[in-house]
């Protein structure tokens, strides 16, 4: 299977009404190496190190001015730390 772009996400930092934020600087650079060209709809892989990841897809929401991720259901992966 084809690894999928990984975008840094937290959970704490919020959901809005189908998604989570992508707000974070973090965030943003991982948005950004991607480039500004068809992220709309765009299958990628948002993560909390050692903690959790998951498939979403990107949506642009204007209200906010920002990027969201929509999780794919059932996508979740659990992480555990690793020494």
């Amino acid at each position: 299977m084809e690894k999928l772009p990984r975008i840094f996400f937290d959970t704490n930092e919020g959901w809005h009404e189908t998604g989570y934020i992508l707000r974070l600087p973090c965030s943003k650079v991982d948005l950004s190496a991607l480039g500004s060209n068809h992220l709309e709809g765009m299958l990628v892989t948002i993560y909390m190190p050692n903690e959790l990841e998951m498939d979403a897809r990107l949506h642009w929401d204007k209200s906010l001015g920002d990027w969201l991720a929509r999780p794919v259901k059932g996508s979740i992966r659990y992480l555990t730390a690793r020494d």
